[in-house]
């Protein structure tokens, strides 16, 4: 009997601790599921100035989320230091392209005065490269002035025609076309507007006929229309260096191929996928039958 009775103690004590291990056991899940889910909402809005907690006050998980906390404030303390350096960068870009853009001007201004001075080929030769090289440099600083203008600001979308702003910038090429003896289809159609930036837009277009300019062997077609619900452009033109384009680094920032490398500064398909990125549109690149085609999808 007293056995029994020792026994029946020893169980319930053995319940009594197996209970008690179990509540914890799932205490402790609730906690970890609980933090799970503020890291999750952390993940997703780290800029947030929330932090975890956690309703129980056990050692180990205090711990954990103190240690938890202070990684977080470390990623966002990292977070604003980035931000601050890219805002400093593009100031001093911006600073630096505007103080070296005039006297630029002046040295190709004093190159033209010599030129009209001197009649020695030799020496015209000579200035023409330096011209060139000049020419180079002062589009190269245009470009990370206009960069740096995009990137710090926003665009004001509203409705937008493409028609018009896509043929006046055409329009403004025309002889540029015609020196360099390119044959430009255009076909562009009427179709609905779209929400954009006609700023912005004229820079993306202006940029896309550039690269026609500068990469076509001879022919270009540049498009417009309505399909399937979309409205779309596309800037087509003939190449010759198919093998030495990386198409899916067309829009990286200084990309150029081995062919491009003299007289691109890499600068100009980025400037356009920074602003097709901030409109909210799509742009990608293909090489079909030895042409690049580039299509925007508003």
């Amino acid at each position: 009997m007293l056995i029994n009775i020792i026994l029946c103690i020893l169980l319930f004590l053995f319940l009594m601790l197996l209970s008690i291990y179990y509540i914890k056991y799932v205490k402790q899940n609730l906690e970890i599921k609980e933090i799970l889910i503020q890291l999750t909402l952390l993940e997703k809005d780290v800029n947030n100035n929330f932090c975890i907690r956690s309703h129980t006050n056990t050692k180990y998980t205090n711990e954990l989320i103190l240690s938890l906390n202070s990684l977080v404030k470390k990623y966002r303390s990292e977070i604003v230091n980035t931000e601050k350096m890219e805002v400093n960068l593009k100031r001093q870009i911006s600073s630096l392209s505007h103080d070296l853009r005039t006297p630029l001007t002046s040295v190709q201004g004093y190159l033209e005065i010599i030129m009209d001075n001197y009649s020695s080929i030799e020496v015209g030769s000579n200035i023409e490269i330096i011209q060139e090289r000049l020419r180079y440099v002062e589009s190269m600083l245009n470009e990370f002035y206009i960069l740096s203008v995009i990137e710090d600001s926003g665009f004001r979308k509203y409705s937008v025609s493409v028609q018009p702003v896509l043929k006046n910038i055409l329009l403004s090429f025309y002889h540029e076309f015609e020196r360099k003896e390119i044959k430009v289809q255009v076909d562009i159609q009427h179709t609905p507007k779209i929400i954009g930036d006609t700023k912005g837009l004229s820079r993306i277009y202006n940029n896309l006929i550039e690269n026609i300019l500068k990469y076509s062997t001879g022919t270009g077609k540049i498009e417009h229309f309505e399909q399937d619900g979309q409205i779309i452009t596309k800037f087509t033109n003939s190449i010759s260096n198919e093998k030495d384009i990386e198409v899916h680094r067309l829009f990286e920032r200084f990309y150029t191929s081995d062919f491009s490398r003299t007289n691109s500064t890499g600068q100009g398909l980025y400037i356009v996928k920074t602003i097709i990125d901030k409109m909210d549109f799509n742009i990608n690149a293909k090489i079909e039958h030895g042409n690049m085609v580039i299509t925007i999808i508003y």
